[in-house]
């Protein structure tokens, strides 16, 4: 049974209380370099939009806003966070942020649409998608990072599987069949196994072993030409960014 919508505002009302920390990445201007380092930022007339959508206190989006403003000072950027815990607002000389708690007070599209380690949380998986996926300008990216933890726990009995946290299990068979699905035209720039959170200096035997675990995955995608279904299932993460041209009206 899935959980409604009131039981799962109640349970992340709280979810960051006990810590100062208000994301789920390790070192997040690592991650930020990543997401960048991955795709091409473009703007829109010397603006760039970014919604990040479930990402806490929005220090992804906002490392990513501050990387490109270092590049490009005449920029302008605009980060909008949707979450449950809705944070300050902020805005500067080139930085705008929007805290909101809710997709259906937006009314404007991005250049780039963050979605990391929020999907598999929502219930309503396919509405979620539909409405970030037409948020995204033409020519915009979608990112998004979820885990794909099924297999892997087959074969670690001891994996962790948390109610309500994850709702859903997305891997490779689904994200890489997200344009048929959806019926829009898009260009999946990268679909693979999603980069490791920890470090080796910090996390050394973590590390090892999800690096591990994920390189067979980069060695069939690279061998068999970009499967849609991979004989690895033991990634433990998958992650897309996903260039939306148009959406079709069917």
């Amino acid at each position: 049974m899935m959980p409604t919508d009131t039981y799962l505002q109640k349970y992340y009302d709280s979810y960051y209380d006990e810590s100062e920390k208000k994301y789920t990445f390790g070192k997040v201007m690592r991650f930020a370099k990543h997401i960048i380092k991955n795709m091409k930022i473009g703007n829109n007339q010397g603006k760039i939009r970014i919604l990040d959508f479930g990402g806490g206190d929005g220090s992804l989006s906002k490392g990513i806003a501050e990387l490109i403003l270092n590049k490009n000072p005449n920029l302008k950027a605009l980060v909008v966070l949707c979450d449950y815990q809705k944070i300050e607002s902020f805005s500067n000389d080139n930085l705008n942020i929007i805290s909101l708690q809710n997709l259906n007070e937006i009314n404007y599209t991005f250049d780039l649409v963050l979605a990391s380690g929020i999907i598999e949380h929502i219930p309503d998986v396919y509405f979620t998608l539909k409405k970030l996926f037409s948020m995204v300008e033409p020519g915009g990216i979608f990112y998004s990072r979820t885990p794909y933890v099924i297999p892997l726990r087959k074969i670690i009995k001891s994996y962790p599987l948390i109610y309500p946290m994850h709702l859903h299990d997305l891997g490779p068979s689904f994200w890489n069949r997200i344009s048929e699905i959806y019926k829009i035209e898009s260009e999946i720039l990268y679909s693979g196994p999603s980069i490791v959170q920890t470090e080796f200096n910090e996390e050394f035997f973590r590390t090892l072993f999800a690096y591990l675990f994920k390189i067979p995955a980069y060695l069939e995608i690279l061998l068999r030409n970009k499967p849609k279904d991979l004989i690895w299932k033991f990634s433990g993460g998958w992650e897309i960014f996903l260039k939306i041209n148009r959406i079709r009206n069917e």
